[in-house]
């Protein structure tokens, strides 16, 4: 019964010293990304970097002053505070290694239980007969984030069982592992392997797409200048070209 709480307790305590983490390393970041954003308009003020054609072009180019420092706090403190998440949550799986291989080895046979129950007694569909075995394996937490986590390593601990045992990882091969009765004879040692599962799990599942979409969305502010510059670059080079030509 304890191994069998101990993911209630470390999921909460978990999610709560992620929270001052994220909004600590968060705030560091911002601070470094301000100062280089700051760092870089010094530069190209001194280079006359912002200086263009004409007045009304210049005053657009040296809103970079703000706009530069701000855009790289945000993209610092964002990217920053999502890493450092990461970083806790892969240093809490090999810290909780020996727990999640006993907490593995307790959960998968309650799994086997519960799911030769509902496939005698009911008819309905796949995806109603997993999210029923998760839904009774699980419990309920305020934090969605923290419940989310919770399920997301119950489910990922039935599919690296289901791996390792040469099951498909889909539905129906969660079901022929749990007919073929072979659950109740696994031990601490076959998930010896667990930790680094869900590691690999974490970043390509949630991780990796949540870089990708963080960056789409700060995309468009991050071309707004490097398009303006490109601009003027472009048009010096033009000006220079009709210059030599002309010559």
């Amino acid at each position: 019964m304890e191994t069998a709480n101990w993911l209630l307790g470390e999921t909460t305590s978990l999610f709560g010293s992620l929270l001052w983490n994220f909004l600590s390393t968060g705030f560091l970041y911002g601070l470094l990304g301000f100062a280089i954003g700051l760092g870089l308009v010094m530069m190209g003020e001194k280079w006359k970097f912002f200086t263009r054609p004409n007045k009304v072009w210049t005053i657009v180019a040296k809103l970079n002053w703000v706009y530069l420092p701000v855009l790289l706090a945000v993209c610092f403190c964002v990217f920053g505070a999502t890493r450092s998440v990461q970083n806790s949550l892969d240093s809490w799986i090999d810290a909780s290694s020996d727990m999640l291989q006993s907490y593995s080895a307790a959960y998968i046979p309650k799994v086997e239980n519960i799911g030769q129950q509902l496939l005698a007694t009911t008819n309905e569909g796949e995806h109603i007969i997993e999210a029923k075995i998760l839904e009774n394996m699980g419990s309920s937490f305020d934090n969605q984030l923290a419940q989310k986590f919770y399920t997301w390593i119950n489910r990922s601990i039935m599919s690296y069982t289901a791996e390792y045992l040469g099951y498909d990882d889909t539905i129906q091969g969660f079901q022929s592992m749990i007919k073929d009765e072979k659950l109740q004879q696994l031990n601490t040692t076959a998930f010896g392997n667990t930790a680094d599962f869900l590691q690999s799990r974490l970043a390509n599942e949630f991780m990796l797409p949540t870089y990708w979409w963080l960056f789409l969305i700060l995309s468009p502010f991050i071309a707004i200048p490097i398009i303006e510059g490109l601009t003027y670059m472009v048009w010096r080079w033009i000006l220079r070209r009709r210059a030599a030509s002309r010559q």
